[in-house]
């Protein structure tokens, strides 16, 4: 006897709190499979139906699931797992009473149970899907680690059935915590509201000031004007809601209407308009805070990208209305000789308690008229032909607090001419180590690197910003990673300026580091691979075979001699 009803779901769903900052701790859709997938079931005979595992009960008793998460990659803590509403089937054609009992078990590394949903009795009827909701009231933090997760089926019958083909377990709303080694994922559309900073929000989905959504949801930055034909999720455009950010829906830039200043001149004649004034036209920020227990340093790097489609006019030509008079909608930027849009096309900047990080990165692939083949080879080769991002300051080039987003060339399909065809978001670290394995070229492993690096952050609340510029870019979530390290200086603010410096040159055994103890790497610039990461201010270069290499701490680096 097979399953008649397929479309099954078990998912669990964010509890309804107008304030939520969301994770996913535990995501899986369900094949026909599921040893692959690594889920052991014991109980029943399972039999590959339609894409799904359909299992029949050996005799009367339990059927269960269960997956080991260690062996799930990218796994992330999330200690306030609260809320399950299952949707499923189970039984046989005769239609009986209802009897089987479902529940979702989380579990420790020993097998003890940490965490149990219970479901309501299902009826014996395959004919029938049923949803119910499942909720543990959180009375405090789930500390320990979750290893196992089991599905069972209590109370079956010999010869019943029962499949699901989802699974999602999320949390109530909790402040997401950084703890030390520890890293954490703060999705985009999770952002802050007014109960933390008096900042207006807006939803199209859920009204009022609730920015949460129940699934996992990307945002776009866009632009959108009253009457607009509203698509999908977006950051905030700057002139609504009276200079705030706003989260709108989203339409896709067309016509002449978006490429027209609509904000304030700088005085009541000429075109001239303050750098402020663009960002607030043509760029949105959104706000995130979290929680560190205890002095740290951080890595933090965005999940970020853009699209070919729009990214190649929008860098190609801007507004077109750069230079034109105002009485045409034109503006010209107050210390600037190009247009603002087409200079900052899907570029953010990132600060952290008002201050702006430093970029770890010192340039990026510049339109400059390629195709998209070609645009594509020459964002994955970082050593030909990049453009440099590095400011002028104190008389030494430094990394500026602009950020460049560009479409990744691993999105599409490059052997047939399309690219980047599609939204794709990803973190720039993981583009490069791909490319390196694709590739074998070890000199990508210089960019496998955080998009800001050895971030202070001191014990308490902090909160990050991040500013586009200018649009299109498809926004996902953010990764901050803590380390140990030195809080007191901050060397990832832009304003920090102070030349990193190296000695002996040549070296020996060991090097030194001039200042206090920090996270520092060395690089061989034959290969560009790391080859010893560390903390502190000497380091031992004993095993280094003779050549040239460069200490990377922070965003400074600075190359020395082994002997």
């Amino acid at each position: 006897m097979k399953l008649k009803l397929l479309h099954l779901v078990l998912c669990c769903l964010l509890a309804t709190s107008a304030f939520a900052h969301r994770d996913d701790y535990f995501r899986f859709t369900m094949g026909d499979n599921p040893a692959n997938d690594g889920w052991t079931i014991t109980g029943g005979t399972g039999e590959a139906l339609d894409g799904l595992y359909v299992v029949m009960a050996d005799a009367s008793g339990t059927v269960t699931w269960t997956r080991d998460l260690k062996s799930q990659p990218g796994e992330k803590n999330q200690p306030y797992v609260s809320q399950a509403v299952l949707k499923f089937i189970s039984g046989t054609d005769t239609g009986g009473e209802a009897h089987v009992v479902p529940k979702v078990i989380l579990k420790d590394k020993n097998g003890n149970a940490l965490k149990t949903f219970v479901f309501e009795t299902a009826p014996d009827n395959l004919e029938l899907q049923v949803c119910d909701t499942a909720k543990v009231e959180m009375t405090e933090e789930l500390t320990k680690e979750i290893r196992y997760i089991d599905v069972t089926f209590e109370n079956m019958k010999e010869g019943e059935m029962v499949s699901f083909n989802y699974i999602d377990l999320i949390t109530d709303w909790f402040m997401p915590e950084l703890r030390m080694n520890d890293t954490i994922y703060i999705q985009a559309e999770d952002y802050d509201e007014f109960w933390i900073n008096n900042r207006k929000a807006y939803s199209p989905i859920g009204g009022g000031a609730n920015s949460y959504r129940n699934d996992d949801a990307d945002l776009y930055v866009a632009f959108q004007d009253d009457g607009a034909f509203f698509q999908s999720w977006t950051l905030g455009h700057g002139h609504k809601d009276n200079w705030y950010g706003m989260a709108v829906k989203n339409m896709t830039p067309s016509g002449g209407d978006w490429m027209t200043y609509k904000g304030d001149y700088v005085d009541g004649t000429s075109n001239i308009i303050t750098a402020e004034s663009a960002k607030k036209n043509w760029g949105a920020w959104l706000e995130y805070t979290f929680d560190v227990p205890e002095d740290c340093v951080a890595d933090i790097s965005l999940k970020i990208g853009t699209h070919w489609a729009v990214y190649s006019p929008i860098g190609g030509t801007g507004t077109g209305n750069f230079g034109k008079p105002r009485e045409e909608g034109g503006y010209i930027v107050e210390g600037m000789a190009e247009d603002w849009v087409k200079k900052y096309c899907a570029t953010v900047v990132t600060s952290l308690d008002g201050n702006n990080l430093t970029t770890n990165w010192s340039s990026y692939p510049k339109l400059n008229g390629h195709s998209q083949l070609e645009y594509a080879a020459l964002a994955s080769d970082p050593y030909s032909g990049w453009t440099s991002t590095q400011v002028l300051k104190d008389g030494n080039l430094v990394n500026s607090d602009t950020l460049f987003i560009y479409p990744n060339p691993r999105a599409g399909d490059p052997d047939n001419g399309n690219p980047m065809i599609v939204w794709s978001t990803y973190y720039k670290s993981e583009l490069y180590k791909e490319l390196a394995q694709r590739t074998g070229d070890e000199s990508l492993n210089a960019y496998i690197k955080p998009d800001y690096a050895d971030v202070p952050l001191t014990k308490g609340r902090h909160t990050i910003k991040v500013q586009s510029l200018a649009p299109m870019m498809h926004f996902d979530e953010i990764r901050i990673t803590a380390k140990k390290g030195t809080v007191g200086t901050e060397k990832s603010i832009a304003e920090d300026t102070e030349k990193l410096v190296v000695y002996p040159s040549p070296a020996t055994d060991v090097l030194h580091i001039k200042g206090i103890e920090s996270n520092y790497a060395i690089i061989d610039l034959r290969s560009g691979a790391t080859v010893i990461e560390g903390f502190g201010n000497t380091v031992d270069v004993s095993g280094l075979s003779a050549g040239v290499y460069a200490v990377r701490v922070g965003t400074q680096t600075q190359s020395f001699i082994k002997k």
